[in-house]
């Protein structure tokens, strides 16, 4: 006969390793925290770099051109620099996710 501990050990789910929660929460967390900006579909606004939030001193990476949706990664800063040939400087929008 087995003991009420060896049914309850049995009975209890499987439950994947703490690294995959780990990982999903950061996850859920940049999904959270990122951001989207809409700039005009038909035509580049300038180029867009980033650094980290409060790391002024970090040279910006390069993300891309300012055209349609761009995705702004979790603690980051953006940078526009706008194109010389930009005859519209509406400001851009930020799309809800």
């Amino acid at each position: 006969m087995r003991s009420s501990a060896q049914r309850n050990r049995r009975d209890l789910p499987v439950r994947s390793p703490p690294t995959n929660l780990i990982a999903r929460s950061l996850r859920d967390l940049a999904d959270l925290s990122s951001r989207r900006l809409e700039f005009p579909a038909a035509h580049s606004m300038g180029q867009l770099s980033i650094r980290g939030e409060f790391n002024i001193d970090a040279v910006p990476a390069i993300l891309g051109p300012a055209r349609g949706t761009v995705g702004v990664p979790f603690g980051k800063t953006v940078i526009l620099r706008v194109d010389a040939n930009c005859s519209d400087l509406s400001p851009p929008r930020t799309a809800r996710s």
